[in-house]
């Protein structure tokens, strides 16, 4: 939108499969946006199922969430933030990532999360305007999962 103001929306089809039960899927919409305060500070909130989309007939399986944070640049190539995530159906929780770049065309990022206690590692190779990306997550109950993801900018 502007040199320190971004702004984007994302679609997200979700298929779930857990063995001996029946494959659910949803469609999400999510909004967010970064004020970049300077250039190596920066605030952003992201809204995330919108459309209240979810596995069940009230839409309560998948979380509405609301994540506000402020990002920080140590070096060119490294940036740390901290954020709340508040989840509109359910409890909050306190995130924390580490975000590195080692050239502009990939980048490495850690998290972790206290609620659901949850940690996830991903890396992210940009190809023109297409980013394909990895996530591993942990979480406590559920154990380890996947995604792969492709993204186009336009």
């Amino acid at each position: 939108v502007a040199e320190t103001f971004e702004a984007g929306a994302a679609v997200e089809y979700t298929r779930l499969s857990i063995r001996d039960a029946p494959v659910l899927t949803a469609v999400q919409a999510h909004l967010g946006a970064v004020l970049h305060v300077t250039p190596d500070v920066s605030a952003g909130v992201a809204l995330h199922n919108i459309t209240r989309a979810g596995f069940d007939t009230d839409g309560q399986s998948i979380d509405q969430r609301a994540l506000l944070s402020l990002g920080l640049n140590i070096t060119p190539a490294t940036s740390a933030a901290a954020g709340v995530q508040i989840r509109l159906n359910r409890a909050s929780s306190l995130l924390l990532s580490l975000l590195h770049t080692n050239n502009t065309d990939i980048q490495l990022r850690i998290g972790v999360q206290t609620w659901p206690r949850s940690a996830e590692g991903g890396i992210a190779w940009n190809v023109g305007n297409l980013t394909f990306q990895g996530m591993l997550y942990y979480h406590d109950e559920l154990g380890f999962s996947q995604q792969l993801g492709a993204l186009y900018h336009w």
